[in-house]
């Protein structure tokens, strides 16, 4: 998951997170999709205030669920910091 995230692959963290979630991936909605959708209207709040620095684990980014869709999807430009 570590080369994932530092790769920028986050395409492949649900894949990865899927496939190691074992008897949990049951609750993939209740631990990573209801928390992105509840942090959408969170991260609107705090970004209307100031400028923000977001951060998450990569199990949070990837996927039609993950945040990085959910915030394009509201409108915002979404970008990785480079190292």
């Amino acid at each position: 998951l570590v080369d994932i995230y530092k790769g920028q692959k986050y395409s492949l963290s649900q894949a990865f997170m899927h496939a190691n979630m074992g008897s949990m991936t049951e609750y993939k909605d209740v631990l990573l999709d209801n928390r992105n959708r509840a942090w959408i209207a969170k991260i609107n709040a705090f970004a209307a205030e100031k400028p923000t620095l977001f951060a998450f684990g990569a199990g949070h980014l990837g996927g039609e669920k993950g945040l990085i869709e959910l915030l394009r999807k509201e409108g915002y430009t979404v970008k990785p910091l480079k190292n």
